[in-house]
Parts: structure tokens; C-alpha cells; sequence
């Protein structure tokens, strides 16, 4: 190879490292923690018991890591499983999901 072309990718590199640095990373994946977090609750309508679970989810996410990795929208490989195997009428939620910013 000559030494023009190692200019060129050197140059090139550069300029990614620049944007880079300016835009931020471009994987998505960058923007997201490693670990899960878990929230449950209960109700006896199931809508109220999944927004409870989303919303204890929400709390610990805020405790372990910040404000601003609270969206749910924004997780990743997430999990949301309810039943009615309580007692009586009542509905058992519960929301797992990795946060992202």
C-alpha cells in the first residue's frame, strides 16, 4: 500500500473520531445498562397492576441510577407478566426490563 493511503484512512478516522465526539455514540446499545431492574405490585384491575409494576420499576431505576434512565419506552428487553393467582380478585404484575437513556 502507499503511504497516500494510509493518509486517507488516518484522515478518515479522524473525522469519525470528530463526529463521534460531536453526536455522540451511534449504537444504540451504548446508551443502555447492563443489568435489570424489577418492579411488582398488585391491584384488582390488571391495567392498574401493570402501570403499578412499571411505575416500582421506575422508582428503583431512579434509586440505583438516576433520573434519567426512568423510561420504560426507552428499555430494552423488556418483560411485563401478570396473573390472577392471588387471592381473591387480585392481579400480580410484575415489570423487568434493562434501562436506557
Amino acid at each position: 500500500m502507499k503511504a497516500s493511503s494510509f493518509v486517507r484512512a488516518a484522515r478518515c478516522a479522524a473525522i469519525a473520531g470528530a463526529l463521534t465526539m460531536i453526536w455522540g455514540t451511534a449504537p444504540a446499545s451504548a446508551a443502555c445498562k447492563g443489568h435489570f431492574h424489577k418492579g411488582s405490585a398488585t391491584a384488582t384491575f390488571r391495567a392498574v397492576a401493570g402501570l403499578k409494576a412499571r411505575n416500582e420499576w421506575r422508582g428503583k431505576v431512579r434509586a440505583h441510577d438516576g433520573s434519567g434512565w426512568t423510561y420504560w419506552s426507552k428499555a430494552v428487553a423488556k418483560t411485563e407478566n401478570c396473573d390472577k393467582s392471588g387471592p381473591g380478585d387480585t392481579w400480580y404484575c410484575s415489570a423487568r426490563a434493562r434501562p436506557c437513556k
